[in-house]
């Protein structure tokens, strides 16, 4: 049993479902030399043994700057890329090790959307098509017996779901709009009924105002349907808005999580605050009394390990310490973790990581 009781909304106490548990997951790349007997002379460092639980109902925002790992940590969730090490426990069986066979009732449960809805879709089949393929493939290799009519008829409800007309089923993603393809995008990912969906940058290639439209229609979905979410961005507004936890990576290493609030309000990790200090405010008044701390140097290659802090490099605040020995992280309040040594003498051993 995965079960835990939390306190949940009004001091209700609820029941809640641990759904996935990452642990100490790393991804590398090979850097390969040569044109044409390839070897690899290297790696890319991309993931660095993260950890992470995720129970059911949650929205958990994975934030960073570009190349901090966030996507090739997804991607390694829904095995896309393989992982170097560690495990990612999903209802509490190891799925890393299984099978392509072995995978296919869980990839029914754990969907992605992606972050381009241009590239993304198969330009050569119809929306309908597109959205009825992974039913196809499911009956096919799962042996389940959805009949044709059965499917089609799934298709028009995702559409309407998705908030696209059933009577654009057999249009080509040529002729919708960026927004409307994603919608197709999310469509697809909601096919087969899942658990979880990764949203990999699904709204950062949107105009502000379709952004506007796709994140409240991912609420709506989470509400209806208790979908739980992990979304990946950039935009910290956004994260805000739509998650309940936050997770802030810097070169694959994940530096500091809480609750959404608490981590907003409360920044603890150098570049955590940082990153937020860079978010506009619209009132004026506050703008211009805001105090932005800018970051020095540049962001380290990841085709190294680092034995320290991965931040040390550009850190107003670094200690002797820092560069050598890595900082977990230790647990602040019972929703707050930050791996940082400026804070860990505040803390129980104890319940660090």
């Amino acid at each position: 049993m995965n079960e835990t009781y939390t306190v949940g909304y009004m001091g209700m106490t609820q029941m809640s479902r641990k759904l996935l548990e990452v642990q100490n997951l790393s991804v590398r790349y090979p850097i390969l030399s040569g044109t044409v007997f390839k070897r690899t002379v290297g790696h890319i460092y991309a993931v660095d043994s993260i950890s992470f639980t995720l129970e059911e109902g949650d929205i958990l925002g994975l934030v960073g700057e570009s190349g901090c790992g966030k996507s090739s940590a997804a991607r390694s969730l829904v095995k896309l890329v393989p992982a170097h090490s560690g495990s990612v426990f999903w209802k509490g069986t190891d799925i890393l090790p299984l099978s392509f066979r072995e995978m296919l009732p869980i990839r029914k449960e754990i969907q992605m959307i992606f972050q381009d809805p241009y590239s993304s879709l198969d330009p050569r089949m119809t929306a309908g098509s597109i959205i009825a393929e992974p039913l196809h493939i499911y009956n096919k290799r799962a042996q389940a017996s959805m009949s044709g009519s059965e499917i089609r008829s799934r298709v028009k409800e995702l559409m309407t779901m998705v908030g696209l007309s059933p009577h654009y089923e057999n249009r080509y993603p040529h002729e919708f709009s960026g927004g409307q393809r994603q919608r197709i995008g999310i469509a697809r990912a909601l096919s087969l009924d899942p658990t979880l969906l990764v949203a990999d940058e699904a709204v950062s290639a949107l105009d502000v105002s379709i952004q506007a439209q796709i994140i409240n229609l991912l609420r709506k979905l989470q509400e209806d349907f208790k979908l739980t979410y992990i979304f990946i961005a950039h935009d910290l507004a956004v994260v805000r808005y739509i998650t309940n936890r936050v997770a802030v990576m810097y070169l694959g290493r994940i530096v500091e999580e809480g609750d959404t609030e608490e981590l907003f309000n409360n920044p603890l990790h150098p570049y955590t605050r940082a990153l937020l200090s860079s978010v506009p405010v619209p009132d004026p008044k506050l703008e211009s009394k805001r105090k932005r701390i800018p970051l020095e140097g540049e962001v380290p290659s990841p085709n190294k390990l680092h034995k320290g802090c991965v931040f040390y490099e550009r850190c107003a605040n670094r200690m002797e310490r820092c560069k050598n020995e890595k900082p977990y992280r230790a647990r602040m309040t019972d929703n707050h973790k930050v791996a940082c040594f400026l804070h860990h003498s505040r803390v129980d051993f104890s319940n660090s990581e």
